[in-house]
């Protein structure tokens, strides 16, 4: 057995040791090395040469004289190959040849005097370290071999005139002795600098990877902030309308201008929020004088103007991109300081400002409004042309007019369309959501890590709910994320949970799902049925099921399910929620999987037993949850 293991070794080692050591850092230095090695024969063939040029250098300085040469073009090619190529295969070649080919003529004709024969000496460890530990290997063994022979066969007999027999006699056993000890030293050194190579390339890989992870995250966010940025310009724009979609038309026209301006992306990408964002005012001007068509009295022109410095206000720390704030106040300020909120002129009105009131004044005016029609493109590129210096910026005012000319802006011109009556309605309806979401700062109801609600708003959303009518709480939980996290990284636990939250959102249909910490997830089902709810618990166990196995890291984490009933609770005339809401539905409902742990009717359960203690802790931590709840439910 043991003979048959050491048998499977061989193969691998001799494998490991093919594996190249020289990549990156390594190959630059190990190139540098094989350069300097070179010169250095080239050095002692110049100097060899020399000596062999002298008088008197006996019967054989022809082949001393020759073997000069070859050691300084040897020497020479490599250093090309090696320092000027950079081609490590050719620069390998070269000195693998060379040392077969001379030293081989060395030990068999005796070289000078014999001497010849030590330069050999040092090829164990030059092939080893230089070349590879392979290539050290086969040589020595060969030239073990062939010392081995020459000098313990009647071959050597030619040899004596040059060596002494002692010499003979020991010099194949030092070689041989040299080469083992060189080896197995060279073979220890090449496995630790593999493991060191290996180490820095998972190193390298989980820093990739976490990399693209962060950046794959912050990718989320931002769109997350785009689309709730377009959604609160689109619901301001439903105000009016005349003005549907008239905040991203007016950010692609400033997208345009400031890429003709040559501008940096990431600030052109800060000038698309702050664009959609420049009439985020309004939110508190009343509909009946945004919808006037008749002539606007002082006080209401002074309502419509004071949406700039209640956009300022809004935006004031409240948006990450710091350009908005002043966008939103200065977007009516003129060129020659006769504008408002604050009369500013020049260049004391920021850049941005400054594109977006050309971009929203040529919106307004390509546009139908209330009061009237949409003006025709003579008039435009007059008034364009005439408030140069005055209203706008000249350089910006020119640069409009160019792309406008160019056939630039015609694709934006042509998807104006005026809307539906509902979709109207949806939007003034989603303005009046968007905008208490946005005061009260929402993203910090969302849960990061699965894009779904936190426990605190998602429990407040399903005490909302349950005012109007009962349904079907379904609490899961994650089982072995502890684990995952333990042996992966807490990015894989991340993806798990990741992978929950998306399956919740795809299944909840109209209902209310929500983290609720951890590995705790709720989900709500209006006036839903225990067989629907049923089912649609299997459907979401099923499909996280089949997610999480197709990552090789998450397979270990499993669900567990437990669902309670319940009817639309008897609420007091004051409307807030009673006793018998929301409160005692988490509480039965938790208390059902928390102490009993047992699968509900026709659900599948794909769960590991828990000891005691910690399901008497995650109970009286559940308690605590629904007593939280139902402070706010009353507060509410």
């Amino acid at each position: 057995m043991n003979v048959e293991k050491k048998r499977n070794k061989l193969p691998g080692l001799w494998n490991m040791l093919g594996r190249s050591l020289y990549v990156g850092e390594r190959l630059k230095a190990n190139l540098l090395a094989i350069s300097a090695a070179s010169l250095f024969c080239v050095l002692l063939g110049i100097v060899l040469l020399a000596l062999n040029l002298l008088p008197g250098s006996g019967t054989l300085s022809f082949y001393r004289i020759l073997m000069s040469v070859v050691t300084i073009i040897s020497g020479t090619c490599c250093v090309w190959f090696a320092y000027l190529r950079k081609d490590r295969k050719h620069a390998v070649i070269i000195p693998t040849l060379f040392c077969v080919i001379v030293f081989t003529f060395y030990a068999l004709t005796g070289y000078a005097e014999g001497t010849g024969i030590l330069w050999s000496l040092l090829l164990p460890i030059g092939m080893c370290y230089f070349i590879s530990v392979r290539s050290g290997i086969i040589l020595s063994l060969y030239y073990s071999a062939l010392y081995m022979v020459i000098f313990y066969t009647p071959l050597g007999d030619n040899l004596k005139p040059y060596y002494t027999d002692s010499f003979m006699l020991r010099f194949p056993l030092a070689f041989a002795s040299l080469s083992a000890f060189t080896i197995i030293a060279m073979i220890q050194y090449h496995r630790t600098a593999l493991l060191e190579l290996d180490y820095t390339d998972r190193l390298n890989r989980e820093v990739a990877r976490q990399t693209a992870v962060a950046e794959e995250r912050s990718r989320r966010i931002e769109q997350m902030s785009l689309q709730t940025i377009q959604t609160l310009a689109n619901a301001i724009d439903a105000k009016d309308p005349y003005t549907r979609g008239h905040s991203t038309r007016v950010s692609q026209y400033a997208v345009f201008i400031a890429e003709k301006l040559g501008w940096d992306p990431e600030r052109i990408g800060d000038l698309r929020y702050a664009a959609l964002l420049h009439d985020i005012g309004k939110i508190g001007v009343p509909d009946s004088i945004l919808n006037n068509p008749n002539k606007l009295t002082d006080v209401e022109l002074e309502i419509i103007r004071s949406h700039t410095v209640m956009g300022g206000d809004i935006l004031h720390n409240r948006i990450m991109v710091g350009m908005a704030e002043d966008v939103a106040r200065c977007h009516h300020e003129r060129f020659d300081g006769t504008g408002y909120p604050r009369g500013l002129k020049g260049s004391e009105i920021p850049e941005e400002a400054r594109i977006v009131c050309v971009a929203d004044a040529f919106e307004a005016m390509n546009s139908d409004r209330v009061f009237r029609k949409a003006y025709d493109r003579e008039y435009i590129l007059r008034e364009l042309t005439e408030n140069r210096g005055t209203q706008f910026d000249p350089a910006v005012a020119d640069i409009l007019i160019g792309l406008w000319n160019e056939g630039k802006l015609d694709p934006v011109l042509r998807n104006e369309s005026p809307g539906k009556k509902e979709e109207m309605e949806a939007s003034s309806a989603l303005l009046r959501e968007v905008v208490e979401s946005f005061v009260s700062q929402n993203l910090e109801k969302i849960d990061l890590v699965t894009g779904i609600l936190n426990r605190t708003a998602g429990e407040a959303a399903i005490a909302k709910v349950m005012r109007e009518q009962g349904g079907c709480f379904v609490f899961f939980d994650m089982d072995n994320l502890k684990k995952i996290n333990d042996i992966y990284g807490h990015q894989a636990g991340d993806r798990a949970l990741r992978m929950m939250g998306e399956i919740l959102t795809e299944n909840s249909g109209n209902g209310i799902c929500c983290r609720l910490g951890g590995d705790e997830f709720l989900l709500f089902l209006p006036g839903a049925a225990r067989e629907a709810a049923e089912e649609r618990v299997r459907k979401i166990i099923s499909g996280f099921t089949e997610r999480k196995d197709s990552d090789d890291r998450t397979t270990a984490a499993s669900l567990s399910a437990g669902i309670r009933l319940h009817g639309r609770p008897q609420l007091p005339r004051d409307g807030s929620p009673g006793r018998g809401g929301f409160r005692a539905a988490q509480k039965r409902a938790l208390r059902k999987r928390d102490a009993a742990r047992r699968p509900v009717a026709h659900v599948q359960r794909l769960a590991v037993a828990r000891p005691r203690g910690l399901r008497r802790r995650r109970h009286e931590a559940a308690e605590g949850r629904a007593q939280r709840a139902q402070g706010l439910a009353r507060r509410r």
